[in-house]
């Protein structure tokens, strides 16, 4: 949530911009082709909207208007969210990559890890920490 503005994917195939102070649907984004569901929730800053999907992508939306501003692909679905910090964006894959993203969604980096990384990352005093589905949990950033 962001300016009293709500940002969340539905199992429908659909980002939706929620206006909370007068309850309506502001806009509505559908991603094309192959139709799948969002399971992750949606990071956002002041212009974008970023969302994993079951279609293998990431997805950044701008934020006032829901039109796409690009996608990235991954080698399997996106169902953890994203983290935008600063001028990168982190988020793992089932493929096992953790990848790192310019906001123009160019890959700056990526990270194989020991399995599938079906959550979140979290980010704090310089350190992103995220888990895999073989319960390893990995420490990122400055000691």
């Amino acid at each position: 949530m962001l300016d009293g503005f709500l940002y969340v994917g539905t199992m429908s195939n659909q980002v939706l911009a929620i206006d909370l102070k007068n309850l309506r649907v502001a806009w509505e984004f559908e991603a094309p082709k192959r139709k799948q569901p969002f399971y992750a929730s949606a990071a956002v800053d002041n212009d974008l909207v970023v969302i994993g999907s079951r279609d293998n992508k990431v997805w950044a939306l701008d934020r006032k208007t829901g039109k796409r501003k690009w996608d990235f692909l991954t080698d399997h679905k996106v169902d953890g969210s994203a983290v935008i910090v600063g001028d990168r964006i982190y988020v793992g894959s089932y493929d096992r990559r953790l990848y790192v993203l310019d906001r123009a969604g160019k890959k700056v980096a990526d990270f194989e890890l020991d399995g599938a990384i079906m959550g979140s990352p979290a980010v704090a005093g310089g350190r992103l920490v995220i888990g895999t589905e073989k319960g390893t949990v990995y420490c990122l950033g400055a000691k």
